[in-house]
C-alpha cells in the first residue's frame, strides 16, 4: 500500500472514530432511527441475513468509493456512519454495559471499517494521482477496481461473521 493511501486510509478512520465518539457524547434519535429498518436482517435464517449484510456493505463501499473521488462526501458518508453507531452504543448502553455493546461490534465493526477506509484512502490516492497527472484514468479505474474486489472479500467475511457470530 502506498504511502498517500495509507495516509488517506488513516484520516478516514480517524473520521469515522471521530464521528463515532461524536456520536456518543452527543447522541441523536434520528440517527438511531434511520438504521431501525435494518432489524428485519435480525429475522432472517444466518446465510441470508449475510448476504443481506454483504449487499448492504457493498453498497456503503461503493458509495464511499464514488463520493470520495470528489473528497468532502466521502468524508461525510464515513462521519454519518460513525455518528450513527455513536449514538446507537450512547442509546444502547442504557439498556446493557457498553463492554458487551462494543464486543458485538467489534468482530464485524472492525472488518468493516478496514474496507470502508482502504476504499476510502485508494480513491483519494487515485484522485490525487489523476489531479497531479501521475496516474492516467485506466490506471485510476485499476487501481479503483482492485481495491473494490479487495474491500469485497473483506465485506463478505464482515458479514459472515457479524451473522453467524453476533446476530
Amino acid at each position: 500500500m502506498g504511502s498517500r493511501v495509507l495516509f488517506y486510509s488513516v484520516a478516514a478512520f480517524v473520521v469515522f472514530i471521530a464521528a463515532a465518539a461524536l456520536g456518543y457524547v452527543m447522541p441523536s434519535e434520528e440517527a438511531v432511527n434511520s438504521v431501525r429498518s435494518l432489524a428485519v436482517y435480525a429475522s432472517l435464517p444466518p446465510l441470508p441475513r449475510a448476504f443481506a449484510i454483504f449487499l448492504n456493505n457493498v453498497f456503503v463501499a461503493s458509495l464511499l468509493l464514488l463520493a470520495s473521488l470528489v473528497v468532502v462526501p466521502g468524508f461525510y458518508i464515513l462521519a454519518a456512519n460513525g455518528y450513527v453507531i455513536g449514538s446507537l452504543l450512547a442509546v444502547a448502553s442504557a439498556q446493557a454495559p457498553l463492554p458487551l455493546l462494543v464486543a458485538r461490534i467489534v468482530p464485524h465493526g472492525s472488518l468493516e471499517l478496514l474496507a470502508y477506509s482502504y476504499v476510502t484512502g485508494v480513491s483519494l490516492s487515485s484522485l490525487e494521482g489523476l489531479v497531479r497527472g501521475r496516474l492516467s484514468a485506466v490506471s485510476a479505474a485499476a487501481e479503483l477496481l482492485r481495491a473494490f474486489s479487495y474491500a469485497g472479500v473483506i465485506l463478505l467475511a464482515a458479514a459472515v461473521v457479524e451473522s453467524y457470530l453476533v446476530m
